[in-house]
C-alpha cells in the first residue's frame, strides 16, 4: 500500500434518488481536502422508477464517480458485492466503504482518521459512531445470541406472517401489546447527542451495516459480503465470518456519520402493511441462513 491509500465508497441505490445525491455530495465535500484518491461507486439495484439511469446521466463525465446498473434487484449483500468487486478488481482500491445511500459524512479528516485507526489497531472492518438526523447516538449492536434464540425468533416471525393474513388489524394489535409491555418496563434513558456521547472505542464487536469500512486485511481475502441473504442479518453473518478467520472489528466513536434510516425499505413498500410483510418475509429467510451459519461456526469450535 502506497503512502496515500486509495478509497472507494460503494453506495447501494434503490429508488431514493435525492438521498443518493446527498450522500455523494457529502463524500465529495468531506474528502476534498485530503490527499487520498477517492472513488465513488453507485450500484443501482434495478430501481423501478428509473432513478438509476438518471444518476448515470447526472454523473456522466464526473471524475472518479461510477454508476453500475444491475439488471435485477440483487438485495443488500449481492448488490453491494457488485460494487465491492468493481472497487477491488477494477479500481484497485485499498479501503472499500460499503455505505447506505441515506448516510452522510461529518468530518473533513474522515479518511485520515481511518488510516490512523488502521495503523494502530489493524482492523479488518471499522465502524463509526452513527447519529440520527437529530444528532442522537444510535446504540451499538447487541452481541450474537445463542442459536436457540434465533430459532425461537424465526418461529415467532413465521407465526406473525400466517396470522397477519387472516386477522384484520393484526399488526395494530401487536403494536398495542408492545406498547403496553413497554409502559411496564423502566423508561429508557434518552439517547445522548453527539456532544454528550461518552462512548469508548471497542474491538471485536458487531458493527451496524449502514456504514462498514473494509481495510486491506479484508479486501485482500474476500470479494464482499456473504451473498446468501437478500436483506437482514448481514451484520451477524459478517461478524461470524470475521471470527472464523481470525479478523478483527474496531469501533471508533470519534469517527461520526449521520444515518437518516429506511430510505430503501420505504421505497420498496409504500404501505405500512406491505412494509411489515416484506420485512418479516426476509427476516424468516435470513434467520434460517444465520442459524445454519451459527451451527457451522459453533460446530467447528473446539
Amino acid at each position: 500500500m502506497s503512502q496515500y491509500p486509495e478509497f472507494a465508497f460503494v453506495i447501494l441505490h434503490y429508488m431514493a434518488k435525492q438521498e443518493t445525491i446527498d450522500c455523494v455530495a457529502s463524500i465529495l465535500e468531506k474528502t476534498k481536502a485530503e490527499p487520498m484518491k477517492v472513488s465513488i461507486v453507485i450500484v443501482d439495484n434495478a430501481s423501478a422508477n428509473g432513478t438509476g439511469r438518471e444518476l448515470q446521466q447526472l454523473y456522466q463525465g464526473a471524475e472518479n464517480i461510477y454508476v453500475i446498473l444491475n439488471p435485477e434487484n440483487l438485495g443488500f449483500a449481492r448488490g453491494n458485492n457488485v460494487g465491492f468487486e468493481f472497487a477491488k478488481k477494477t479500481l484497485n482500491s485499498d479501503f472499500i466503504c460499503l455505505i447506505n445511500n441515506d448516510t452522510l459524512l461529518m468530518q473533513d479528516d474522515f479518511l485520515s482518521r481511518i488510516c490512523a485507526d488502521y495503523q494502530q489497531h489493524h482492523f479488518a472492518v471499522l465502524g463509526p459512531q452513527i447519529l440520527s438526523k437529530d444528532q442522537k447516538v444510535i446504540s451499538l449492536m447487541e452481541p450474537i445470541a445463542p442459536r436457540a434464540v434465533y430459532i425461537v425468533h424465526r418461529w415467532l416471525i413465521q407465526c406473525q406472517l400466517v396470522l397477519c393474513r387472516f386477522i384484520p388489524g393484526f399488526f395494530d394489535a401487536v403494536d398495542a401489546v408492545k406498547n403496553c409491555v413497554g409502559k411496564l418496563r423502566k423508561p429508557k434513558k434518552q439517547a445522548p447527542t453527539a456532544g454528550e456521547s461518552k462512548l469508548q472505542p471497542q474491538k471485536d464487536i458487531m458493527l451496524r451495516g449502514c456504514f462498514w469500512i473494509f481495510s486491506p486485511d479484508y479486501v485482500e481475502r474476500f470479494d464482499g459480503l456473504d451473498d446468501r441473504t437478500f436483506l437482514y442479518r448481514e451484520e451477524q453473518l459478517l461478524f461470524i465470518r470475521l471470527k472464523k478467520n481470525g479478523l478483527h472489528t474496531y469501533y471508533d466513536p470519534e469517527l461520526k456519520i449521520i444515518h437518516l434510516e429506511d430510505a430503501a425499505t420505504n421505497a420498496v413498500a409504500k404501505t405500512e402493511f406491505k412494509k411489515r410483510v416484506f420485512t418479516l418475509q426476509n427476516e424468516v429467510k435470513s434467520m434460517k441462513i444465520l442459524i445454519d451459519a451459527l451451527k457451522d461456526y459453533q460446530g467447528g469450535k473446539k
